[in-house]
């Protein structure tokens, strides 16, 4: 089966810190962790990582073409919502 991509998403965490901070912090999460917060310490140590998420949406290429002719008829009808709910129903049902 072919698909057809109708999304791309690309997110970077990037930290900038110095060693100070980082230790800092990791000392901060440790602390936290003696005390059984792990949710706080992990929220303490998520910004430290540097990392680049991709992200990419398909469709089957069968599918693009219905939902895309379905769409168009009714935005020629100029009903914008039926044009989101057919493109919508259509990513939904894969």
């Amino acid at each position: 089966m072919f698909f057809v991509s109708i999304a791309d998403q690309i997110r970077v965490n990037d930290f900038t810190g110095d060693t100070k901070l980082v230790q800092h912090v990791i000392d901060s999460a440790i602390s936290l962790l003696k005390v059984h917060d792990t949710q706080a310490a992990r929220d303490l140590l998520i910004p430290l990582q540097d990392e680049m998420d991709m992200t990419t949406q398909y469709i089957p290429r069968k599918t693009y073409p219905i939902a895309t002719k379905e769409a168009l008829k009714m935005l020629n009808k100029g009903n914008s919502r039926l044009v989101f709910r057919t493109l919508a129903t259509a990513f939904i049902e894969l």
